[in-house]
């Protein structure tokens, strides 16, 4: 994503603040190869939900309507089985994935990261 990552000759170049955002909350970055898909796989899977939703454009009455739409996408999609590993994804994040994460940081330093528009700052809630 080039608002991450600027790429100049054969060199990557990762934008400063996001370098220390990664270190800020215990993370590694692992850059992909560019413009190959088997590298980056991961993420153009999460792009299915964009596709899924696209069909109800515009027809939500409220917001309300539009999040009860997305849960029950989600829903659907973290019970169904994933052909490769014959698991559905909430099985393997509570099986085995969630033992490995680690504590999000505090919400001040996730709230120094961002750039606030409004009056009222984003607030993350645990």
């Amino acid at each position: 994503m080039s608002a991450i990552v600027a790429i100049r000759g054969n060199s990557k170049y990762v934008h400063l603040t996001f370098r220390q955002f990664v270190k800020d909350i215990g993370s590694e970055l692992q850059l992909c190869k560019c413009r190959h898909s088997y590298t980056k796989g991961k993420v153009e899977s999460v792009n299915k939900y964009q596709n899924w939703i696209k069909p109800y454009d515009y027809k939500f009455e409220n917001k309300e309507a539009l999040f009860a739409t997305i849960q029950e996408i989600l829903n659907q999609s973290n019970y169904q089985i994933n052909t490769t590993t014959g698991l559905s994804p909430d099985y393997l994040f509570k099986a085995k994935e969630k033992g490995t994460l680690l504590p999000l940081p505090s919400v001040f330093l996730l709230n120094s990261y961002l750039n606030f528009n409004e009056e009222k700052p984003l607030i993350f809630v645990r």
